[in-house]
């Protein structure tokens, strides 16, 4: 991650993406802690805005555990709604 740069977490699309079940985040957590967070954090590029990775980046923030990002390019909120569906 750039030092310094902090990435937004935008309510409406949290709430959009899939809910990991109590199991599966406790199983994402353990394996970050073991191996790293092996998938970048996809990110609206020029926004900071997480497109993809809220989890991910819940779990190495709390645990201080480095990642790294994928920037994409949008042109509107609408443009990242159609690459999520």
């Amino acid at each position: 991650m750039k030092a310094g740069r902090k990435l937004i977490g935008d309510p409406i699309i949290r709430d959009l993406l899939p809910k990991l079940k109590p199991n599966e985040l406790l199983k994402l957590e353990e394996g970050i802690l073991k191996d790293g967070c092996l998938d970048p954090i996809k990110v609206w590029k020029d926004e900071d805005v997480i497109v993809d990775g809220y989890n991910r980046h819940e779990i190495c923030t709390k645990h201080k555990v480095p990642y790294k990002i994928e920037e994409l390019e949008f042109e509107d909120m609408a443009a990242v709604l159609e690459w999520i569906f």
